[in-house]
């Protein structure tokens, strides 16, 4: 890790001071532009009926409205009276700021600068283009007319499309996989899925609703001042409202069993168990890849079908060959096969292996793991439905030293809570490399792990999903893995992670516009989100900024808006870190782990670390490395692990080939 943070969050404060300088200027300019577009609709309805001859139809005569621009701002007379338009410049200038720093900050050429550059003015076109948009709404939607919808509904747009713009931008500018073409194998109605959907979405809304009720926040619509700042708070509460309807879905789960809870036929009840290929990539894992293959042998000892392992060790350095010998030659419930191959990266690898496996079922995991010997039924029963493609479960760190492990506990609670959610409407977005089982027909079919990116485990669950197939997440089962214990290693592992978000989504890109299928929403609303924390993690130099050059105007009174503001919201903070402490101690409870709730403080610490830092810096390399490399292929992916290694994660292999004294094929030890 270098210290890019530090000049990006200095070049941020650079480039709001000049942003927040100019901010009346360019808020004139906007209205100006809204003005124009609005007389401009104006006179086209009116030369429409003149050309025809007839009156303006119904559905035009809003747009007839006259629209007036003077100092205090935008405004539209229609019959009930005039209407003024506060634009969320606030808003705005967050993401607009991004696009110049990353843009400046970056190691980049001057054309990718320039290219950036040009992406923040479409930014700021598109702002424009959703307040036309709004506005023209409002003529026809009378709630829209109040100054408080109209400022709740230009915010939460703002921030949509701040996001995708950014995500636009920045996987147009990084190199990455080709986007692939998917036909489905099989057809599905995706009914119960949008309808889970519709559930989750209202009672976020409700939610948000009630707390904008609790604050009084309309009460304040008549301080522009003071407002812009108070949405902006606000705004800072809204991942954490979206969060909290996680825990909805949860319910909703508990309530009613989702559709994947298949019921066999009478026939099909004494259908034999699925026979079963553990797959596992192994690299330098002398430590733990002996117990992950006692464990497997374990759980196979509870499993009424017949299980195998196949080990792919990919060139390692140290004694993990021999450690996976000794340990398949003392298999009791299973088979293993073992190959040593050149290091090629976890997903040649994989792919490798999987050729050589013949289990129906395919359970690919870490070296570094060790399963539950009670994972395997839960699991696998939910084969029994044919619409089924991949299942997962619940991934919790092995035991070790550190209060950092020890938080990560807490935050795999969260992803309890985050995986059942997206289940409900069967928008699984990764499906982990530890813990996920595969139909081996299917994987065959889609042409199994790609073997040049990062990622592959994202990558290979969307591209099923794709198929058609169902994506199920078994939380009764338990997989436990090795995880960071420092905090620089969490820094170096999200970092990596974070490379492979632009790899795995990059391959599946096409799903955002694949309505057929349910998950799109979920897969954009992923992409949009990556996009509104870049734009969020700047909220605070720019707020910082817009105190020192004086523009909060903290006035007596304002202070003391401010104080019952924020006193709201850290109640509604309380409140929802209560329930989520209930509910997280509640499955750790599940899993014995209830004591590592104390390390609750240190995930928000994480979160903000992974936001703050984390993800500039991925972004950062990545883009260094799009300047040498502007086609993806097997070479710059050489050249990216490389990277990787050196600018990110020193763990993590760059490729280089190891010596062998046998080719792969020849290197194949087999123990029953």
């Amino acid at each position: 890790m270098s210290y890019f943070a530090l000049r990006y969050y200095l070049a941020a404060i650079f480039f709001s001071f000049i942003f927040i300088g100019v901010i009346d200027s360019i808020t004139t300019f906007e209205e100006w532009i809204l003005h124009t577009a609005m007389q401009f609709l104006r006179n086209a309805v009116q030369l429409y009926a003149t050309t025809i001859g007839d009156p303006v139809p119904f559905v035009l005569q809003p747009l007839q409205t006259e629209s007036l621009l003077d100092r205090d701002g935008l405004h539209v007379e229609t019959d009930t009276g005039t209407i003024t338009f506060d634009l969320p410049i606030i808003a705005q200038m967050l993401f607009l700021v991004f696009f110049p720093t990353i843009a400046f900050t970056a190691r980049i050429d001057m054309k990718m600068r320039l290219r950036l550059l040009a992406f923040g003015m479409i930014c700021f076109l598109l702002f424009i283009a959703v307040q036309l948009v709004i506005i023209a709404s409002s003529l026809y939607i009378e709630p829209l007319q109040s100054p408080f919808a109209f400022r709740i509904t230009s915010i939460i747009v703002t921030i949509l499309t701040g996001g995708l713009a950014i995500e636009v931008a920045l996987f147009s500018t990084v190199t990455i996989p080709t986007p692939t073409k998917v036909k489905p194998f099989i057809k599905r109605r995706y009914f119960r899925e949008y309808a889970n959907l519709a559930i989750i979405l209202v009672s976020s809304s409700v939610i948000l609703y009630l707390l904008i009720y609790f604050l009084g926040l309309d009460a304040y619509s008549g301080e522009p001042m003071t407002l812009d700042y108070i949405y902006l708070g606000f705004w800072l509460n809204v991942p954490v409202v979206i969060t909290f309807s996680y825990f909805i879905a949860n319910l909703m789960y508990e309530i009613k069993r989702p559709v994947h809870a298949y019921k066999a036929p009478k026939n099909e009840k004494d259908t034999p168990w699925p026979s079963v290929s553990f797959l596992i990539s192994a690299y330098n894992e002398e430590r733990l890849i002996g117990r992950c293959i006692e464990s497997i042998d374990r759980a196979a000892a509870k499993y009424a079908g017949k299980v195998d392992i196949v080990v792919v060790n990919d060139g390692s350095r140290d004694n993990t060959e021999r450690i996976i010998s000794e340990s398949l030659r003392k298999l009791k419930f299973c088979s293993g096969v073992f190959y040593t191959i050149p290091n090629s990266g976890k997903g040649f690898a994989l792919a490798y292996g999987l050729q050589r496996t013949s289990g129906e079922i395919i359970f690919r995991t870490d070296a570094d793991s060790a399963l539950d010997e009670n994972a395997l039924a839960p699991m696998l029963s939910h084969f029994k439905n044919p619409e089924v493609g991949s299942v997962s479960c619940w991934i919790m760190p092995l035991e070790g030293k550190g209060a950092w492990l020890k938080a990560q506990n807490v935050l795999c609670a969260y992803y309890f809570y985050t995986k059942r959610a997206q289940e409900m409407v069967d928008g699984i977005i990764t499906q982990p490399g530890p813990a996920s089982a595969y139909r081996r027909d299917i994987l065959i079919k889609a042409g199994g792990w790609v073997d040049n990116i990062f990622g592959e485990d994202g990558e290979i669950t969307n591209r099923v999903a794709r198929l058609g197939y169902r994506g199920v997440f078994e939380g009764n089962a338990l997989i436990y893995s090795e995880l960071p214990e420092t905090l620089v290693g969490f820094m170096q592992q999200r970092a990596r992670w974070s490379v492979a978000f632009f790899h795995s989504r990059g391959r599946n890109l096409r799903l955002a516009r694949e309505v057929g299928n349910s998950r799109w929403p979920v897969f954009l609303w992923n992409l949009m989100s990556h996009g509104i924390s870049l734009g969020r993690g700047l909220l605070w130099p720019y707020m910082a900024v817009s105190i020192l050059m004086g523009t909060v105007g903290l006035s007596t009174p304002e202070l003391i808006t401010y104080g019952v503001i924020i006193t709201k919201l850290l109640g509604i903070q309380a409140i929802i870190y209560a329930v989520a402490i209930i509910l997280y101690a509640y499955r750790l409870n599940k899993a014995g782990k209830t004591r590592y709730m104390l390390y609750f403080p240190l995930v928000r610490f994480l979160v903000i670390i992974l936001n703050f830092i984390v993800k500039p810096q991925a972004l950062e390399v990545l883009l260094s490395w799009s300047v040498r490399w502007k086609e993806y292929t097997t070479e710059s992916f050489r050249d990216l692990r490389k990277v990787v290694h050196t600018s990110i994660d020193p763990l993590y292999p760059s490729g280089e080939q190891v010596a062998h004294s046998k080719k792969a094929d020849d290197a194949t030890a087999a123990a029953s």
